[in-house]
């Protein structure tokens, strides 16, 4: 029987070490405080420390925190050095306080080049910068590299890249994703687009440890999935099912499993390595010997979680779960019994003092989100109802795992994405199990590679497996209603609806009227704060130019928007517009197609568009008054002739013109005494009206 003076985090230390640990990340991240402040609070607080122990037995009742508080700054100081020490930017080699005056780089491959739409792409690491004379000097960070063509690369490879790497651009659309961001957590900074002669392999790789093997082993299961599983929509999901390969998927299959709720089934995640592990375990139990069955039958099992997380792609939300299973196994070996929330807690720890950045991942997010609400919800929920029969039984505890991890996961998928699969109970019912069977199919596949006739009809029924499997997510995803969009929360919505599903299945679990309270006033806080949001958008009226190559000029006004656009309705239809227009909370729109030598006038906030030779299409009239003026492709004299007639308050530069004739416009704007807005600078332009 549980102690009931014994609080709940007692038997759980790395419960209590997470949260100020945790903190300190993101406090060092959004403040970034000095070494010398951190070094000053840690020595403090060991002073703190020593002087509350010489008057313990008379702090233990009176104050009890006194004690507990120096050891939890010590933990937020330490999470605060870690995001230091990992915090490449803080050299002042690194590639982004580096002037664009290196007349090139020596490089080293971090990965095989992958291919994309138009290019093939590669992560690689600055080693030297080369100066004038061929200096060296050093240098250190990650880098992006595109190739036009093929290149005969691998890991580990050298190369002399004879180009300047530019910084990696955001294009500042309000509501879209922000890919500069997402880089720069991941340590990456600078990218540069190659031919075949601005580069050279001085050194092929000679690895041949155990990561060079890994990487090879993972290529040969790639290959062997293709022989064998011969259509593309079929093989580019067994790849991401088996070891999280995504560049082969079909993208129209992609965003099926996206709407449906079904995404973690193609992302290795838990579920993937549990019936590894399952696997593990029945092929340990061949291990006969008594003497040693204690340490090699652990050794066995962590030994294959752990290659199969590497292979995967040591993301996030893979090392999460190998983590979580390595401390099962490990507390099964020592007849010891952890805790579930402490040994997620551990592997959060962990996995932060390792790479901090991750705190922000979204997938690491939605996956420790999901375990714990499992943890917590699940038993309980299951245990609500009992049906006698096995199979009935088996399709309750499906379900019930489903619905648990929604708890903290529903906050962050309306948060990110925006949106609710209607039918996403329904689609898991069928997709997890028939996932976990084509997994196993897939394991066997690879196994029989010494059999091909084996293979061969094993690849036949993965083939129509899978194809089963993707119409079936195809047709949820096309049913009426299958998809509640768009769903806006910002920021603190997000929190206050955490706050909402957690007092609600805390009332639940444990049928207290303090958390019945507390889910009242989340609740009420919850629509007052969604009530004002939308009371104030529906009062917006702004003009936005998006951040684009060609013309997509919106005016908005309350949720009704006329969107002004070069190009055909495709391009407006452009996932990065559509979400432009969600942000607003846009319900009507106005398409208004402009060509690509179009000009027009909008009398009603004196804003104009130019673009091309405007001679030959308008005549110029100095009686159009014009506040802002947008500019497409001009030269410096046609801009020179529209500012000396216009004189407009307000100039903005779209991406449609080359680097240097931009310098040159905004140089004559500042000429005439113009505010000059640079999309290629400061991203999309917004202006209330």
């Amino acid at each position: 029987m549980k102690n009931p003076s014994v609080p709940v985090w007692k038997p759980m230390p790395f419960l209590r070490v997470l949260p100020p640990f945790t903190g300190g990340i993101l406090l060092q991240h959004y403040f970034e405080l000095s070494e010398l402040f951190i070094l000053f609070a840690f020595l403090l607080s060991i002073c703190l420390y020593f002087t509350s122990s010489l008057f313990a037995e008379y702090l233990r009742f009176r104050f009890p925190l006194i004690k507990s508080l120096p050891l939890l700054t010590t933990v937020l100081l330490a999470g605060m050095f870690i995001r230091i020490v990992h915090e490449e930017t803080s050299n002042k080699n690194h590639i982004s306080h580096q002037p664009e005056t290196a007349q090139g780089y020596l490089v080293k491959l971090t990965s095989d080049p992958e291919q994309k739409r138009k290019t093939y792409k590669a992560e690689a690491t600055i080693q030297y910068y080369i100066r004038e004379r061929k200096n060296l000097e050093a240098g250190t960070g990650k880098i992006l590299l595109y190739f036009k063509e093929k290149p005969e690369l691998k890991t580990d490879d050298q190369l002399l890249i004879y180009t300047s790497l530019e910084p990696i651009a955001h294009t500042g659309n309000p509501g879209t994703f922000n890919y500069r961001d997402y880089l720069n957590s991941q340590g990456i900074y600078r990218q540069a687009f190659l031919d075949q002669t601005q580069f050279k392999r001085i050194s092929e790789s000679r690895q041949r440890g155990l990561l060079y093997s890994l990487a090879r082993f993972r290529f040969y299961l790639l290959q062997q999935i293709k022989t064998y599983i011969p259509d593309r929509s079929s093989y580019g999901l067994a790849e991401a099912l088996l070891i999280g390969y995504k560049n082969d998927l079909d993208p129209t299959v992609t965003a099926a499993y996206s709407n449906t709720g079904t995404m973690h089934v193609i992302a290795i995640s838990g579920l993937h390595l549990g019936i590894l592990y399952s696997i593990l375990e029945i092929l340990s139990n061949l291990i006969r010997s008594k003497k040693w069955n204690r340490w090699l039958r652990p050794v066995f099992i962590l030994t294959g979680l752990w290659i199969f997380s590497w292979l995967a792609g040591a993301n996030p939300s893979v090392l999460r779960s190998a983590v979580m299973f390595s401390g099962f196994v490990l507390a099964k070996a020592l007849n010891r019994n952890s805790p579930s929330p402490n040994t997620l807690c551990a592997a959060a720890f962990l996995l932060f003092c390792y790479e901090p950045n991750w705190i922000f991942d979204t997938g690491c997010q939605l996956s420790f989100a999901a375990v714990a609400g499992i943890q917590w919800t699940w038993k309980p929920l299951y245990t609500y109802y009992a049906p006698r029969n096995y199979w009935l039984d088996q399709l309750w505890k499906m379900t019930s795992v489903t619905l648990a991890a929604q708890v903290f996961t529903l906050p962050l998928c309306l948060y990110y994405f925006h949106q609710f699969p209607t039918y996403f109970l329904i689609t898991n019912l069928v997709a997890v199990p028939l996932s976990s069977l084509l997994l196993i199919g897939i394991l066997i596949l690879c196994i029989a590679t010494p059999l091909p006739w084996a293979c061969v009809k094993i690849g036949w029924l993965l083939n129509y497996g899978i194809a089963f499997m993707n119409q079936f997510v195809t047709w949820m995803d096309q049913l009426p209603g299958a998809t509640i969009q768009p769903i806006m929360i910002d920021y603190w919505g997000m929190c206050y609806l955490f706050g909402l599903m957690t007092s609600t299945c805390a009332v639940f679990l444990y049928r207290s009227k303090g958390w019945c309270l507390s889910a009242i006033v989340f609740a009420t806080i919850f629509a007052f704060h969604s009530a004002s949001i939308s009371f104030l958008f529906s009062q917006q009226h702004k003009l936005v130019v998006a951040n684009n190559r060609k013309l997509h000029l919106f005016l908005i006004e309350g949720d009704r928007a006329a969107v002004w656009a070069q190009g055909d309705s495709g391009y407006y239809y452009h996932q990065n517009m559509k979400q432009m227009l969600q942000h607003f909370r846009v319900k009507d729109t106005v398409f208004l197609p402009v060509s690509d030598s179009g000009n027009f006038y909008i009398p009603a906030i004196k804003t104009a568009f130019f673009s091309g030779d405007f001679r030959k299409t308008i005549k110029l009239d100095s009686s159009f008054e014009i506040e802002t003026l947008v500019l497409g492709k001009a030269t410096e004299k046609q801009v020179a002739t529209l500012l000396e007639i216009y004189r407009p308050k307000q100039l903005i530069v779209l991406n449609s013109n080359n680097l240097g004739k931009t310098r040159r416009i905004e140089a004559l704007s500042k000429k005439n005494k113009i505010k000059c807005w640079l999309m290629v600078d400061k991203g999309a332009f917004e202006k209330p009206l």
